[in-house]
């Protein structure tokens, strides 16, 4: 049926909408809708129609907004049936114009449409069945949406990629994701990340996919100077390059022949710039010659703003994993300067005295030496664990104070020879603010122990006292005058007895000389707070010996 003898039918039948009770509509009459107003809706509708006969699965007719978004002339859409139309999707179709004849309420899905050029078209279908002539059909209105899809899949692409960016700080572990999304948005044949030192005033590229260009490896740094990308950098400006641009600047800036040698015509480069300064550039290429489009250098200046952040806060957090290890180390010097180092001098003077004395026939006097060059050598082997173990204490967060405490007792304490108890009058479950008081304080009393009052013995307890917690740390070292103290003042005493004014607790410090020392650190504690049952107390008297 040709477009005139169609038109024509269409305007001299009765064209009713099916009521949606199928045996009432065979018992009553249908309402006749007004031909002249269904032609001119089916002509000047701004989507798609088609009116199909589903018994026969062949056209009645189509509008020319069908044809125009297709790309057939009307003859050849015709012939071609909805069956060519949605050749990858007939099961999907046949089964919606069975549910719109059986359910005549408007029904919409999803179908893509095969165009002319044999590309499927994301369409919008919406459909409800009418009669015409006494002969069940159904209508369709098709829309286009390809725009609405491809705003759906970049819109997921770049949370994808926001996703990737904030999974690490160590970003060079994800470059190779980022990239692989980049390249569904806007796909290149090289794509390259590089880092911008504005001082050196160089270019270095960290990430590189694709063709490669000699001269441009990994890591190698380039100077910017005289390069197209030095306008870059420092005016902080998109560089979009087909091949003519690309013929153009390489007569200029000899670094850009490479990429026109291995057939790279076009370019995008776009500054990744975080708190103002570039700290980086995305560089895109393909073998296309014709560049890039507006709209992809667009999506390129979205991704260069997600990027970039991430690569300045990985910047610094390296920056202060640095700092953090310096300052680490400077540490570690200075407690083996205040303490093993010492000790491993003091056994050399003994070793020096103790071999004059023998060589004199005082034996008495050198066995004296040798004794204390043990007891020495014992006390830097408990320093040097407990240098070890401040190297890599556990995370208490993880641990609980209960797990660290008794962590710290194996590490240190146990391998030196001291007698350590860990002793609970119940199970506690407290709140982190008491925790991360409290441990520290444990901390700092077990080192006092072990670095100054050389105790063979102690006892960590932790009860439950006036409606609250306490923690004791005893020894039996060589305990200090405590007149003398107050007077001294010192570091640690002060920090333990800040961190539990923070939590409104209190610090006591006993000490007797000869007999060793008692601090005890009190924190109030909530109900709720209190822990649980006293089942598992034998497991917590653990005798580290």
């Amino acid at each position: 049926m040709n477009r005139v003898s169609v038109s024509a039918h269409l305007t001299s039948v009765n064209v009713r909408l099916l009521p949606d009770n199928r045996k009432m509509r065979r018992a009553a009459s249908t309402q006749t809708v007004d031909t002249d107003l269904y032609r001119a809706i089916f002509d000047h509708v701004g989507d798609a129609v088609f009116v199909v006969d589903p018994a026969a699965e062949e056209f009645i007719d189509v509008n020319e907004q069908a044809c125009e978004m297709l790309g057939y002339s009307h003859s050849a859409l015709m012939n071609l049936g909805p069956l060519g139309v949605h050749p990858h999707e007939v099961s999907e179709w046949r089964e919606f114009i069975n549910t719109a004849l059986l359910d005549t309420t408007v029904r919409t899905n999803e179908l893509s449409c095969r165009t002319v050029n044999g590309e499927l078209l994301p369409t919008e279908v919406i459909g409800t069945a009418i009669e015409i002539d006494g002969k069940e059909c159904v209508i369709f209105a098709v829309r286009d949406i390809s725009e609405r899809k491809r705003i759906q899949r970049e819109g997921s692409v770049l949370a994808e990629i926001g996703v990737v960016l904030g999974s690490t700080l160590a970003i060079e572990e994800i470059y190779e994701q980022f990239a692989d999304q980049v390249q569904k948005l806007i796909p290149s044949d090289r794509i390259v990340i590089s880092d911008v030192d504005i001082d050196a005033w160089t270019i270095t590229p960290v990430y590189v996919a694709g063709l490669q260009i000699d001269g441009w490896a990994p890591d190698t740094p380039r100077s910017l100077a005289l390069t197209p990308l030095e306008d870059l950098v420092r005016n902080q400006t998109l560089l979009v390059m087909d091949i003519w641009e690309s013929e153009r600047l390489a007569q200029a800036h000899v670094g850009l022949v490479d990429g026109l040698e291995a057939g790279l015509g076009s370019g995008l480069a776009v500054p990744l710039i975080a708190r103002d300064s570039t700290v980086g550039i995305l560089s895109l290429r393909r073998l296309d010659p014709h560049g890039y489009t507006p709209h992809e250098v667009e999506l390129a200046g979205q991704v260069a703003n997600q990027i970039a952040p991430a690569i300045e806060n990985a910047r610094l957090y390296k920056q202060a994993g640095v700092l953090a290890a310096h300052e680490e180390r400077n540490r570690l010097a200075r407690d083996l300067h205040d303490s093993v180092t010492q000790t491993l001098y003091s056994l050399t003077l003994h070793s020096e005295a103790s071999n004059r004395l023998a060589e004199a026939g005082d034996l008495e006097r050198a066995q004296a030496h040798l004794e204390q060059m043990g007891e020495s050598a014992h006390q830097a082997l408990k320093e040097m664990r407990l240098l070890v173990y401040q190297l890599r204490p556990p995370a208490l967060e993880d641990a609980g104070l209960i797990n660290a405490l008794q962590h710290r007792l194996d590490a240190v304490e146990e391998r030196s020879g001291v007698r350590a108890r860990l002793i609970l009058d119940r199970e506690y479950k407290l709140p982190a603010r008491i925790e991360n008081a409290l441990f520290p304080v444990a901390i700092e009393a077990l080192n006092n122990a072990i670095k100054h009052a050389n105790a063979s013995t102690l006892e960590v307890r932790i009860s439950s006292v006036d409606g609250g917690i306490e923690l004791t740390v005893e020894d039996n070292g060589r305990g200090f005058d405590e007149t003398g103290r107050a007077a001294r003042g010192g570091v640690g005493m002060v920090s333990m007895s800040e961190r539990m004014s923070n939590i409104d607790g209190r610090l006591s410090v006993e000490s007797v000389i000869g007999k060793g020392t008692t601090v005890r650190a009190f924190a109030a504690l909530d109900t709720s707070d209190s822990g649980s049952s006293d089942d598992n107390r034998p497991d917590h008297q653990k005798a580290s010996e």
